[in-house]
C-alpha cells in the first residue's frame, strides 16, 4: 500500500502566530488596553501569515479549523468587530482553487470526497422539499442558506485536508485549540473568576443547574452545553494522537508530541468537567468507551481494567455522581414534585411544543427555521408551562421533526449516517491495511456517536464545528487504503462538476422565479387579556382571574368573541401568559390596521353585550404592524418546475457534449509516493 507522506511547513510563521495569539490574550487582560489592542496585535500577525500560507492547503485548513473551533467570529462580534467567518471561507476557497491547479495535488482527491458532497446535497435537497409548505418561507430560505454555507465550510476543509495530505496535523490543530481554551477556563476558575476572561475566550455561562459545584464555563461560546458538545468530539482525537505517538515514537520529538497531546486530553477532560453539564459528561464517557472498544484488543483489555477505577472516581468527584443520582431520582419518582430543575423544566416544555408542531404537520413540518416563531402560538397548548418558553427545542431530532418533518429527518439521517458509515469503513480498512494506526481510525466514529448522543438534549447550533469533524472523518478514510485509480478519479471529477453546475443553475432559476412571483402583505397584531366583570372584593373574583389553571377558558372565550367568518382575522390564545393575540392580514399596512381595529371593536362589543360570560376584553400594549413577503403556492410550484427543467437541461447538455466529444486518453499522474513527497 502506498503511504501518504505529509509535507512539512517551513518557516517561523506557525510559531509566530501562536506567540502573537498568546500575546493578544495577555494584552486583553491588562488594564487600559482593552480588546481592541489585542485584536490589532492579532491582525498584524494574521495577515502576513495568511499571505504566506495560502499556497499550503494543510496549513490553510488548520487555520480555518482553529478560527472555527475557537469561535473567533463570535468573540469578535462581542467586541463589536466584524466577523471573520466569510473571510476565512473565501480564503479557504481561494487556497483550494490554487492547489487544484496542480495535477499532483488533484491526484489526492478520491471518491470519498465526492460521496461526502453528495451526502450534503441529499440533506440540503430534503430541506428544499419542505420549503413550499413552510409557514414562513422567508425564514426558511434564510435557514437553508445558513446550513448550506456551514456545510460548504466543512467541504472546503475536507478538500484542503486531502490536497495537503496532512489529516492528523489538522486534527491536532483542532485538539490543541480546544485544550488551550479549556486550560484558560481552568485558570479562570482557579485564579480570575471573570465572566468574560481572556477577551471572551474563557467565559462563565449564566446557565443554572442543581448541585453544581463550580460556575459553568462555556469557553468561547455563550452556552456551556454547546461548548461541552464540541469538547466531547475533541476528546477521542486527543486520546488517539497521544496513544499513537507515545506507542510508536522512535524519536524524542515524537515522544514530546505524544506528551503534548496527552496533556491536551487532560485539559479537555477538565473543560468537560467545568461545563457542569450532565449530558456532556455522559457523552464524554460514551466517546471514550467507543474509542477504547474500537481501538483493538489491547486497548479493550486496558479499558476493562480501568472501568472500576473510573466508576469509583466519577462518583467521588463532586458534581458528577450526586447530580446523576438526582436526575435518576427525579425521572423515576412518581410522587408530586414541587421543586424541579428549571433547565429540565424548560427543555421538557420546548420538546412538547416541538412534538405538538410535528403532530400537526408530520410529513414536511412547519418549515426550516420556523420553530422560534411558532413558540408563542403553541406554548399554551402543552402540559408543561414555564413563564419564558425557550426559543429552541433542546433536542436535535425533535427540531428536525418539527421544522422539516419526516422528510427532513430522513435527509439528516442519510447525511449523518453516511458520514458515520464512512468512519466505520475507515476503521475496517485500517484494521486490514495499517493495524498500527487503528487507535487513530477509532477517533472519528467515537466523536460522531458522542455528538449524536449529546444532541438528544441540544438543538443544532454551531454546525460548522460538526462539519469540521465530519471532514476529518472522511479524510481518515482517504488515508486508510490504497489510492484510487486515475480514470475513476477523473470520471468522478467530471460528474461532480456537472452536478454542481446543474445545482447552481437550478438554484438560481428557482430563486429568481420565486422572487418574481412573490407578493407582499402586512400583518397587524394586538394583544388582549380577560378581566373579570365582578368587583375585585367579590369572592368569585380570584376564581375568575385564575386563567392558567382553567386552561380551556381563554381559547373558548376567544372563539366566542372573534368573528369566525372573517378569514383575514385570527386569534391565538396563550393560557400560560393569559393573553390572546389577535392578528389581521391585508395587502397593505393601513388595511391591516383597520381590519384589526374593527375586529377588536366587535370583540369588545360582544363581550360587553354578554356579561354572563364573566369577562371583558382589555388591550395589552400597543398594536404593531409588520410587512412580509408572501409566496403563493402557484408561484412556488412554478419556481420548482423551472428549477427542475433548468437543472435537467444542464445535465442533458453535458451528456450530449460527452457523446460528441471523442474519448481522450486517460490522464496520467505521478506515482503517489512521488506526488505526495
Amino acid at each position: 500500500m502506498s503511504v501518504r507522506r505529509e509535507p512539512t511547513v517551513q518557516g517561523p510563521w506557525p510559531a509566530l502566530f501562536v506567540v502573537a495569539c498568546g500575546a493578544a490574550l495577555a494584552m486583553s487582560q491588562l488594564p487600559g488596553t482593552g480588546a481592541l489592542g489585542a485584536a490589532l496585535l492579532g491582525l498584524a500577525v494574521a495577515v502576513p501569515l495568511l499571505v504566506h500560507s495560502v499556497r499550503r492547503p494543510a496549513l490553510v485548513a488548520a487555520q480555518m479549523v482553529v478560527v472555527e473551533v475557537a469561535n473567533v467570529s463570535g468573540v469578535l462580534a462581542e467586541w463589536g468587530l466584524p466577523s471573520v467567518f466569510r473571510l476565512m471561507l473565501l480564503y479557504g476557497a481561494v487556497a483550494a482553487a490554487l492547489a487544484l491547479r496542480r495535477p499532483e495535488l488533484r491526484a489526492r482527491l478520491d471518491r470519498w470526497t465526492f460521496l461526502a458532497a453528495a451526502l450534503v446535497g441529499v440533506y440540503l435537497g430534503s430541506l428544499v422539499l419542505t420549503l413550499p409548505s413552510s409557514v414562513d418561507v422567508g425564514a426558511s430560505v434564510g435557514a437553508i442558506a445558513r446550513v448550506a454555507i456551514d456545510l460548504a465550510f466543512g467541504l472546503i476543509v475536507l478538500v484542503l485536508v486531502q490536497l495537503g495530505g496532512r489529516t492528523w496535523f489538522v486534527a491536532s490543530a483542532a485538539v490543541l485549540t480546544m485544550a488551550a481554551i479549556a486550560g484558560l477556563s481552568v485558570v479562570n476558575q482557579l485564579v480570575l473568576h471573570d465572566p468574560a476572561a481572556f477577551a471572551g475566550f474563557a467565559r462563565i455561562s449564566l446557565n443554572e443547574g442543581e448541585l453544581i459545584v463550580t460556575p459553568r464555563h462555556s469557553g468561547p461560546l455563550p452556552d456551556s452545553n454547546f461548548w461541552g458538545r464540541h469538547l466531547v468530539m475533541g476528546l477521542p482525537f486527543a486520546l488517539a494522537l497521544a496513544t499513537h505517538q507515545l506507542s510508536s515514537g522512535t524519536s524524542n520529538a515524537r515522544r514530546w508530541q505524544g506528551l503534548l497531546h496527552a496533556g491536551a486530553a487532560l485539559a479537555i477532560a477538565a473543560g468537560v468537567y467545568l461545563t457542569q453539564s450532565r449530558g456532556t459528561l455522559l457523552a464524554a464517557g460514551v466517546a471514550v468507551a467507543v474509542w477504547v472498544v474500537a481501538s483493538g484488543p489491547r486497548a479493550r483489555r486496558l479499558g476493562l481494567r480501568l472501568v472500576p477505577v473510573v466508576v469509583v472516581a466519577a462518583f467521588l468527584v463532586p458534581g458528577i455522581g450526586d447530580r446523576f443520582l438526582l436526575l435518576v431520582e427525579q425521572a423515576s419518582s412518581t410522587a408530586t414534585k414541587y421543586t424541579v430543575d428549571p433547565s429540565v423544566l424548560g427543555r421538557v416544555e420546548a420538546q412538547e411544543v416541538a412534538w405538538k408542531i410535528f403532530s400537526e404537520r408530520p410529513l414536511v413540518g412547519s418549515g426550516p427555521g420556523t420553530y422560534e416563531g411558532l413558540v408563542p402560538a403553541y406554548a399554551g397548548f402543552v402540559e408543561t408551562a414555564v413563564p419564558d418558553p425557550p426559543p429552541a427545542t433542546h433536542n436535535l431530532y425533535l427540531e428536525l421533526l418539527s421544522d422539516t418533518g419526516v422528510v427532513g429527518l430522513a435527509g439528516w439521517a442519510v447525511m449523518f449516517g453516511g458520514f458515520l458509515a464512512m468512519t466505520l469503513v475507515a476503521l475496517a480498512r485500517t484494521r486490514q491495511w495499517a493495524p498500527g494506526r487503528l487507535v487513530l481510525a477509532a477517533a472519528p466514529p467515537a466523536a460522531l456517536l458522542a455528538w449524536a448522543l449529546a444532541s438528544v438534549l441540544l438543538h443544532l447550533a454551531f454546525p460548522r464545528t460538526l462539519a469540521v469533524f465530519l471532514a476529518l472523518g472522511v479524510a481518515v478514510l482517504s488515508d486508510a487504503g490504497p489510492p484510487v485509480p486515475a480514470a475513476t478519479r477523473a470520471r468522478l471529477l467530471r460528474w461532480t462538476g456537472t452536478v454542481a453546475a446543474a445545482v447552481a443553475v437550478a438554484t438560481a432559476v428557482g430563486l429568481g422565479v420565486a422572487r418574481a412571483t412573490a407578493g407582499t402583505a402586512a400583518t397587524a397584531t394586538q394583544q388582549v387579556t380577560l378581566v373579570p366583570v365582578l368587583d375585585e372584593h367579590d369572592g368569585w373574583y380570584s376564581y375568575l382571574l385564575d386563567l392558567r389553571t382553567r386552561r380551556s377558558t381563554l381559547p373558548s372565550y376567544a372563539a366566542l368573541v372573534i368573528d369566525p367568518d372573517d378569514a383575514a382575522v385570527s386569534a391565538v390564545s396563550d393560557p400560560v401568559r393569559g393573553l390572546i393575540t389577535v392578528s389581521a392580514e391585508a395587502p397593505d399596512r393601513g388595511t391591516a390596521a383597520e381590519q384589526l381595529r374593527v375586529a377588536i371593536d366587535r370583540a369588545q362589543g360582544r363581550s360587553a353585550a354578554k356579561p354572563y360570560l364573566g369577562y371583558v376584553l382589555r388591550l395589552v400594549g400597543e398594536p404593531t404592524t409588520t410587512r412580509h413577503r408572501t409566496h403563493p403556492t402557484p408561484g412556488l410550484l412554478l419556481a420548482a418546475g423551472s428549477a427542475t427543467l433548468a437543472g435537467g437541461g444542464v445535465l442533458l447538455l453535458a451528456r450530449f457534449r460527452r457523446r460528441r466529444t471523442p474519448a481522450a486518453p486517460a490522464p496520467t499522474t505521478m506515482p503517489r509516493e512521488e506526488a505526495l513527497a
